[in-house]
């Protein structure tokens, strides 16, 4: 009887599987690559429904459903911060005995900074500076606009009544109302 030939396994697969297995970044970088792709999934069906908002049936269209729908999402995502500290503090009191004290030292001042990045003005500061740079790229320099003169006040001004039924404004097509009161002169 003849033994069969027995391949082995590369050893760079052997240590990437292991080094996978002990990881403690891996499963949460697979879950954070599969909601970015479901994200923009979700954005490619939302724009493939031709609907306003208000219409769609299977949606939340309820501000007040939106809001807590919100909350739950933003409870969980801190009490998912929350483990990862917490297992991230563990993993370091436990490599303690394989380190010098200063060298703990410095995993727990990186720990301290990510911390204190989560305060209240670093995130205020941090969205502002993206809020300048957002309005600086959509809106053109103060030198590209131009003086006007202003309209002539109207002798005989009309006042408008709305008699459809009650509701709450979700959109508004600007452009639309722009042509309509250039053709109306307004």
């Amino acid at each position: 009887m003849r033994a069969l030939p027995v391949r082995p396994e590369p050893l760079w697969r052997t240590d990437f599987r292991q080094r996978i297995a002990v990881s403690l970044w891996f499963v949460p970088t697979i879950f954070a690559a599969a909601s970015i792709a479901v994200a923009n999934l979700t954005i490619w069906l939302d724009a493939q429904v031709d609907a306003p908002i208000g219409i769609r049936p299977d949606m939340v269209s309820d501000p007040g459903s939106a809001a807590t729908f919100a909350a739950a999402i933003a409870a969980a995502t801190l009490a998912f911060v929350a483990v990862v500290f917490a297992t991230t503090l563990v993993a370091i009191q436990l490599a303690a005995s394989q380190y010098s004290p200063r060298t703990v030292r410095i995993f727990v001042a990186s720990l301290h900074g990510v911390v204190r990045l989560m305060r209240v003005q670093y995130l205020l500061e941090a969205i502002a500076t993206e809020s300048r740079q957002a309005i600086g790229e959509n809106f053109p320099p103060a030198s590209a606009y131009v003086d006007a003169e202003p309209p002539l006040p109207d002798p005989s001004p009309c006042r408008l009544c709305y008699t459809g039924p009650s509701g709450v404004i979700t959109a508004a097509d600007l452009g639309g109302l722009a042509e309509l009161g250039r053709q109306n002169q307004c």
